[in-house]
């Protein structure tokens, strides 16, 4: 039987596909007019005609977008798809569609079709329509695209040549897989590492595929490679791109061996698996000894209230909450112990000013001797009985009469009646210990602790009240010149006077303003309403028995005049 060359074939084919869609096209082709052809001499099988919708069945069975069966205008057999089918699952959201070829009808040549590709949705809703060419026995067409995840796709194929469209294979199915999430890759501490502290652990965050939520990664440390016996659990975000966690002291022993694994996981269920473990060793726990801050070591003339104050001591390793064991002793092998004082690291006493968290005090409670040489050390310990060296440092303290401003360059505000320098001719007998000025919230003010406090005794005063015991003075430099007065009435064992009493005291009272306007309480120029201390102002502070309306109390005592920096 004779064969068409396939470019005459070809165009025999489409020019009868060209026809009026119906059966009664001719049976065979019209020759062209400048070069008669002879039918009868070509064996072409079946005549090439168009087929209708009613020989393919529905045109709605593939009919996507309003266009059926009936724009079918190419004699070809229908492609089959070969790969994904039958609801399979891929395992990317790219996918690569391949289907066998379509071959011509009545035509045993091979023809060069194009292939359409369509892809729809689970609704059947095309999301895509891409064109190949034909390969040797089965064509394939990468989506140019990303699927969504854990979604059902369909896809069909049709030949296509010239603008004419072959029939459309039967549609096939396809599942993409669920989103994934990639196990975290260690990256510090090196696995098998020793000596690490601060023990860090850090991840580069797995890769992620399809739609996830907030992933949350969890470290596990255990003392075996086999995770047998945990230690340790930290749940953390994950980071932009990478993760980390610092393991906390009380977690681990010194110089062990310790093995840690990552797991990633988001709150939809979705889960990696977990990375590969690594191992490291801990370092070995040590405190160094606190370094004596206040008194410095050898300072004299050390006045109470004493402070004592250190520098704490770095650590390296597993160590634990530290508490610091200060001890003061009178002499320099520590036999006698007169006063031992634990505080915890970074803590302070009340009332000092240093709040550091790398420095720690505590205020001694003792009575110390004047003009008499102490010793005080200091150990850092923590739970686990790890301990620091101690450290060593001594002070001798001053005179406890001494005042900080000669009493004989004061101008004296107070008492109001008879000789106002009387004041400073009286013996200190008391001695200060601690000063608090807080005049900042409602209700602060300034507490003055002297040794006397609950030995002077209470008496009627001038103004009626049946039992004041003293009055506390503040002195302050004005225009270059110190000036003294009382500003407050003391009862017995009284320290601190708020700067508002409950209720006041009435209008002009100068109690029911703040503190901080001490002038209003003094009264007597240059420290009156017009005086109001500053930040940073050096400001003298001293108690006496009762001195406001001259000398009127049982006795005639004062404490020490001392100074501090007003807030």
């Amino acid at each position: 039987m004779h064969k068409f060359p396939v470019r005459t074939a070809l165009g025999i084919a489409l020019a009868l596909v060209s026809a009026a869609c119906d059966d009664s096209v001719p049976a065979s082709p019209t020759a062209p007019t400048d070069q008669p052809v002879s039918v009868t001499a070509i064996d072409v099988g079946e005549p090439v005609r168009l087929v209708g919708p009613d020989e393919l069945g529905d045109p709605d069975t593939h009919g996507v977008d309003g266009v059926g069966m009936g724009d079918v205008t190419l004699k070809a057999t229908m492609p089959e798809p070969t790969s994904p089918v039958d609801g399979a699952q891929i395992r990317d959201v790219r996918v690569t569609l391949v289907t066998l070829n379509a071959s011509a009808e009545f035509l045993d040549d091979v023809v060069p079709f194009a292939y359409r590709f369509e892809l729809s949705d689970a609704l059947m809703n095309v999301v895509h329509t891409g064109m190949a060419e034909q390969g040797a026995d089965t064509t394939s067409y990468p989506v140019p695209l990303g699927l969504e995840h854990d979604h059902v796709y369909s896809w069909r194929v049709r030949a296509v040549l010239d603008g004419h469209n072959g029939p459309w294979s039967d549609s096939v199915t396809f599942r993409t897989p669920r989103a994934s999430i990639s196990p975290p890759v260690p990256r510090r501490p090196a696995d098998g590492a020793t000596d690490v502290w601060p023990v860090v652990l850090e991840v580069t965050n797995g890769r992620v595929s399809g739609r996830v939520g907030a992933i949350v990664m969890t470290f596990e440390v255990a003392a075996d490679p086999a995770f047998g016996s945990l230690v340790a659990s930290v749940r953390k975000a994950a980071g932009s791109e990478r993760t980390s966690v610092r393991l906390e002291a009380d977690l681990l022993e010194a110089e062990g061996t310790y093995h840690w694994q990552v797991i990633a996981g988001d709150d939809m269920g979705t889960s990696s698996d977990y990375s590969v473990s690594s191992s490291f060793t801990v370092s070995r726990a040590t405190i160094a000894p606190p370094n004596p801050v206040q008194p410095a070591n050898g300072a004299a003339n050390v006045r109470a209230p004493v402070i004592l104050l250190v520098e704490n001591g770095t650590t390296r390793g597993p160590v634990g909450n530290v508490t610091m064991t200060f001890e003061i002793a009178t002499d320099p092998a520590f036999g006698t112990i007169i006063e031992t004082i634990t505080q915890a690291a970074g803590r302070h006493a009340a009332g000092v000013v240093v709040q550091s968290a790398a420095q720690t005090s505590v205020q001694t409670t003792v009575e110390l001797d004047v003009l008499t040489t102490y010793y005080w050390r200091v150990t850092a310990r923590d739970r686990r009985g790890n301990a620091s060296e101690p450290s060593e440092a001594s002070f001798t303290t001053a005179d406890a009469t001494l005042d900080e401003i000669d009493p004989s360059q004061v101008t004296w505000l107070h008492p109001d009646s008879g000789d106002p320098n009387v004041v400073a001719g009286w013996p200190a007998t008391s001695m200060i210990t601690n000063i608090t000025i807080d005049d900042t919230r409602p209700g602060g003010g300034i507490c003055i602790w002297h040794t006397k406090a609950n030995s002077w005794p209470g008496a009627p005063s001038k103004i009626g009240h049946p039992d004041l015991a003293g009055n506390p003075w503040i002195f302050a430099m004005v225009n270059g010149r110190w000036y003294a007065g009382t500003y407050e009435w003391l009862t017995p064992g009284e320290i601190c006077k708020l700067n508002v009493p409950p209720g006041g005291c009435g209008p002009g009272c100068g109690h029911d303003r703040p503190s901080r306007e001490l002038g209003p309480h003094v009264r007597v120029p240059p420290l009156d309403h017009t005086w109001v201390p500053r930040t940073g102002d050096l400001i003298g502070f001293m108690v006496s028995t009762m001195a406001r309306h001259g000398p009127e109390g049982p006795l005639r005592e004062r404490s020490n005049i001392v100074l501090r920096t007003w807030p």
